[in-house]
């Protein structure tokens, strides 16, 4: 597994040191710095086929014609410095002809690397020792994980020639009606004063599938949303041209008026280009509306969160599609799951698309569907209706997981617990496998590990927590078996916080007055570490007020025109995370005048 750069909040870094990996003997990396490391994993260093990669850059060979690639299951983000030893070199005039070159990739073709010299330097990192034998590398990425130790064996003059590429596009403002092919065309030209060499061109796609893609010179790679060109050496005043035909995306909707859609080009060669404003540019494509309204459709009691079931549990789905021109002739239920053996190529998606079956008409607008097919795991539910002519329309995706053979229950804490924050927390979940065979059970908080848990006996594993912050906790229980089946618990909602507290200081207790009467009722409002949100207020337990506090620690509200009759008041208050504070009841009574 290659290092992989990530984002996380709230999670705190560890700076990493220097650290000596596994297989490094001889000349060769014997350190490496992975910056700042999320988690912490083993370092390996192999040694890699030269042959398989490009070959070095002119004036340079393999010193001791070995690369080698750099491994981890670590998390980290960078920059990576890799120390180098070259103890076999015995003359610091050969010493100071050494580079260490990193493979990355090509920019302009995303199967092919390129040799970067990434010889480190002060202040980025300690620069070449010939007293030790050491050279670094510094890097913001590690790409392919695979250096040469380079001698230079001729001085290559660096390129000091300029060439002014310049975008231009051909921007169609005959505006196009949907559905149909759209054509976006991007001109390359060479303004000089020198021949551009190795130019190429980089294109953001606009959502849709790609049908074609042509270049009058070179060649075009299509990656995720991309298409990658190399074109060669375009000459002074000439031009190269990449043409592309899209299917815009099935679902595009350009509202009433219409829209544009572009495609956006940059470009670059090796040669210095002191222009750069114009190496970047969108050819546009002007889009009048479908003139066949797209049908609606939505899931009705819609799951805001994954829906959780166990194997030969029913999914039922119910459907509401209708067609403001038309009518809706079928609503298809789709499944995308992910394809664990599925190529890992980049241009192979991580997903694949399941057709469920047809949803039954129920009546005009109303659909029904149930199934018991789906297997074990996460699965991205969606419904698309189709009208009578042929346009489609999606519903939002539901979040479906099907458990594997284990099933859990937390037991601890039960659901809707309200804790004192800094206590301590025993979490404890049953799990049940037919088998009896779990290899693991791990507990999540919103998604987060808090750890594995300990088995204790009669299928009970527990977790024990200590200082918990003040926060709302969505609790869940992850297992695995030996076969590998996760298994998930249904969410349990902990709360950890102090309760709010509230007291009606107006009326009093007790007091009486004349009907029709005009109340002033005045609350004062407490919480120890949070923020109270919002005031509900009931008279014989109906709501007769609510609003937010706009000023901490009181609320006031006009009752007016009370009819005659005795009544019980009591107010609650809800803090930022939904702890529920209550009050004392107080009891007015509101008498008829008498005559």
């Amino acid at each position: 597994m290659f290092i992989v750069a990530v984002c996380y909040l709230n999670v705190l870094t560890m700076h990493a040191v220097s650290q000596t990996p596994s297989q490094s003997t001889g000349d060769g990396p014997d350190e490496v710095s992975l910056g700042d490391v999320f988690q912490r994993g083993a370092i390996k260093i192999e040694d890699a086929d030269l042959s398989k990669f490009p070959g070095l850059p002119v004036g340079y060979v393999a010193y001791n014609g070995k690369a080698f690639r750099i491994t981890t299951e670590a998390v980290a983000v960078g920059p990576y410095t890799v120390g180098f030893s070259v103890k076999s070199v015995a003359e610091e005039q050969v010493f100071k002809t050494l580079r260490i070159l990193h493979a990355e990739q090509d920019n302009f073709d995303p199967d092919a690397a390129v040799w970067v010299d990434r010889t480190a330097a002060l202040p980025k990192a300690s620069g070449p020792d010939f007293t030790q034998r050491k050279l670094y590398a510094y890097s913001d990425e590690l790409e392919l994980g695979v250096y040469v130790i380079a001698r230079q064996i001729e001085n290559v003059p660096a390129n000091t020639a300029e060439a002014d590429l310049e975008v231009v596009t051909d921007d169609s403002f005959e505006p196009v009606t949907l559905p149909a092919d759209l054509t976006f065309k991007t001109t390359i030209r060479n303004r000089g004063p020198n021949v551009a060499t190795d130019a190429g061109a980089i294109l953001e796609l606009p959502n849709g599938d790609l049908v074609s893609a042509n270049a009058s010179q070179g060649s075009c790679k299509p990656r995720a949303g991309r298409l990658y060109c190399k074109l060669g050496q375009i000459e002074v005043s000439n031009e190269a041209t990449v043409t592309v035909v899209m299917k815009p995306g099935e679902y595009l909707d350009v509202g009433p008026t219409g829209g544009w859609l572009s495609a956006q080009a940059r470009v670059s060669a090796r040669e210095i280009d002191n222009q750069p404003e114009n190496n970047y540019r969108s050819a546009r494509v002007k889009l009048l509306p479908n003139p066949n309204c797209a049908p609606l459709v939505r899931f009705e009691k819609r799951q805001p969160d994954e829906q959780l079931l166990d194997q030969g549990d029913p999914l039922v789905l119910e459907v509401t599609a209708t067609d403001p021109d038309g009518s809706v002739t079928s609503v298809e239920i789709n499944d995308t799951t992910e394809s664990p053996g599925f190529p890992k190529k980049v241009d192979d998606p991580r997903f694949s698309l399941v057709t469920l079956g047809f949803a039954k008409k129920v009546n005009e607008k109303s659909f029904s569907f149930v199934t018991k097919s789906l297997s074990p795991g996460l699965h991205f539910v969606a419904a698309v209706a189709t009208d009578n002519n042929g346009r489609r329309a999606t519903t939002m995706v539901e979040h479906i997981f099907v458990n594997g053979p284990a099933k859990l229950r937390i037991l601890e804490p039960k659901p809707g617990s309200l804790i004192r924050p800094g206590t301590a927390l025993k979490l404890v979940v049953e799990v049940n496998h037919s088998a009896g065979l779990i290899k693991e059970v791990e507990f999540l908080a919103d998604g987060i590990s808090l750890g594995k848990a300990t088995p204790i006996g009669n299928d009970l594993y527990e977790l024990k927590l200590d200082g918990l912050q003040r926060a709302l906790y969505h609790l869940q229980a992850v297992a695995i078996d030996m076969a590998g089946s996760l298994s998930k618990s249904p969410v349990v909602v902990a709360k950890v916080s102090h309760k709010p507290t509230v007291i009606i200081t107006r009326p009093v207790d007790g007091m009486t007055l004349i009907a029709p009467a005009n109340l002033n009722v005045v609350l004062s409002t407490n919480e120890l570490d949070g923020d109270v949100q919002r005031v509900e207020i009931y008279a014989n337990d109906v709501l007769i007020e609510e609003g937010p506090v706009l000023i901490p620690g009181k609320y006031s509200c006009g009752w007016r025109n009370v009819p005659a009759g005795r009544y019980t008041l009591k107010a609650k208050v809800i803090d930022n995370i939904g702890v529920v504070g209550e009050s004392r009841a107080i009891t007015v009574v509101i008498k008829d005048r008498e005559n």
